[in-house]
């Protein structure tokens, strides 16, 4: 999948459902079903949760056209985290 200028819905409906795997309790965001990873995307390095505000990040790979993207989750449901946003 080659990016390309403007909004592409098929360009962002992979990255999304890459993203909502970062949630910690999917369920809370996505009560209905959780998106299937996509096919052909593999994760390279997750940090794991870190720091007072429960970040983390992700660093993925598609296989089969050679892209990557960087996963960010910043904001989290829990006082310290909003807060943070907030100042």
């Amino acid at each position: 999948m080659t990016f390309t200028p403007g909004f592409n819905s098929q360009e962002a409906l992979p990255l999304l459902a890459m993203l909502a795997q970062l949630e910690e309790d999917p369920q809370s965001v996505f009560p209905l079903t959780m998106p299937p990873f996509p096919t052909g995307w593999t994760v390279i390095f997750d940090s794991g949760s870190f720091g007072p505000f429960d970040n983390r990040w992700q660093l993925v790979s598609n296989t089969q056209t050679g892209q990557h993207a960087v996963l960010i989750r910043g904001t989290v449901d829990e006082a310290g985290s909003i807060i943070d946003d907030l100042l």
